[in-house]
């Protein structure tokens, strides 16, 4: 059974009224800066120093500028 790639965008462009927007709100902590391309090590280090937050998973897209 391979990956069928075609399919899998279309079901994530059906579900696209579903996503919730994200408001981009640049940080850091100590010096440390997020890495461009590395959103889970990214994510998983803020989550570590900061306990009342929690890791969501999904997909991020920005429309270029």
């Amino acid at each position: 059974m391979g990956y069928d790639s075609i399919a899998y965008f279309q079901q994530l462009n059906e579900r696209v009224d579903s996503a919730a927007a994200v408001e981009f709100r640049e940080v850091q902590l100590n010096g440390w800066e997020p890495k461009m391309n590395d959103c889970h090590g990214n994510v998983d280090f803020w989550v570590g120093h900061h306990p009342e937050t929690k890791a969501v998973r999904g997909w991020l897209f920005l429309a270029p500028q």
